[in-house]
């Protein structure tokens, strides 16, 4: 694999690797455990991306880490250089068409400037959360802090904050392949963003589902095809058509989970969905309804290193890497299988297609052996 001009060929960092044997039921994945020890600045991996120059990105509870496929190089706040990222706690990661990366933390919005390798504050963001942060076709960034929604365009300046009276508390916003934004609300609906906020039409994701102790959208995410993957806390997730305004569960509940927390999404294809949740990785075929759960195994030692899953990220080969919110303390697998799947996760995960000698993410192309 290579990343910023450097090949892996065998394993990868801090996470677990696994191999992916077949997509059925009756298939097997094998992981190896990295932890802090190899690098990681910590453990819990919050959000993570790989960005134009190929490097990977992890955004952790006590740093931000940047991967070039041998080593880390971590960020950390420096109270005496105000160039450096303003905190430690990482919630989120974005980069646009423009190549910026920006960063998202406990204090505020960063711009990192690759150069210099510095971070420049938006001294207009609030110095709080930023949980959620994307970009639309105008280049001007839309980020949620504490539920409140706001914009910023980097070239003009211009700045705005939807917390009127009668706006949305906003919890998740997601860019769709045709340039249109959307967000979700506290109160389980979803908007189309439009340039002057969200629109007034919501539509409800849970008005047919039964009974909920809440309806919580933790996350949204462009699934293609003009469909959005919707994560809630309670009721697993949900599949919303933005053609129709109509939408169905795909993943509400299983025999041994009566409540599913989603927290992110992956897409390998128009009908295979990878669901990060906090009862593990659940891998799911959209045109039968039928899922594979990757849960961790206290009596095998090459299960998944822990089961609260909380952010993908789809690298350039079509890799999948999985942050997992606890490491996990087992030995390292080399790998010895080939044309298998390839999986991390561990404060990472990185995955690879099934018994799929190759898989592109977002693409239906697939080659069987």
């Amino acid at each position: 694999m290579k990343f910023a001009g450097c090949y892996m060929k065998h394993w990868l960092l801090s996470m677990l690797l696994v191999f992916g044997i077949s997509f059925a039921k009756s298939q097997s994945y094998y992981f190896t455990h990295y932890q802090v020890e190899n690098g990681l600045s910590n453990n819990a991996v919050i959000c993570s991306l790989q960005d134009h120059n190929g490097f990977l990105w992890f955004g952790t509870k006590d740093g931000l880490n940047r991967f070039d496929g041998y080593s880390f190089k971590i960020f950390r706040n420096d109270a005496d250089d105000s160039t450096s990222v303003g905190s430690n706690y990482i919630y989120s990661l974005h980069e646009g068409p423009a190549g910026i990366l920006w960063v998202g933390c406990d204090r505020g919005l960063f711009a990192y400037d690759a150069t210099t390798e510095s971070f420049h504050r938006i001294s207009k963001a609030p110095v709080t959360e930023i949980l959620d942060i994307q970009e639309d076709s105008t280049g001007a960034i839309w980020f949620i802090s504490r539920l409140v929604l706001y914009y910023y365009h980097p070239k003009t300046g211009a700045f705005k904050i939807f917390d009127q009276p009668g706006h949305l508390n906003v919890s998740s916003v997601c860019a769709t392949a045709n340039g249109d934004l959307w967000i979700s609300s506290s109160a389980g609906t979803i908007h189309r963003l439009l340039q002057d906020g969200p629109s007034a039409t919501g539509y409800n994701v849970f008005d047919h589902s039964g009974p909920g102790v809440n309806n919580w959208i933790e996350k949204i995410y462009d699934a293609g095809n003009g469909n959005i993957l919707v994560g809630t806390s309670k009721q697993g997730a949900k599949l919303f058509d933005t053609r129709t305004g109509l939408y169905k569960d795909i993943l509400n509940h299983t025999a041994d989970e009566q409540e599913i927390f989603v927290r992110d999404f992956i897409r390998q294809s128009d009908n295979e969905y990878w669901i990060a949740t906090e009862s593990g990785v659940f891998i799911y075929d959209n045109s039968t309804g039928e899922y594979i759960n990757l849960k961790k195994n206290y009596n095998n030692p090459y299960s998944i290193s822990d089961n609260a899953v909380y952010t993908f990220c789809c690298d350039k080969e079509g890799g999948i890497w999985a942050g997992t919110y606890f490491g996990g303390n087992t030995p390292v697998l080399k790998n010895s299988f080939h044309n298998q799947a390839v999986m991390l996760s561990v404060a990472m995960l990185f995955a690879r297609s099934s018994v799929i000698m190759k898989e592109t993410c977002g693409s239906e192309q697939k080659m069987r052996g």
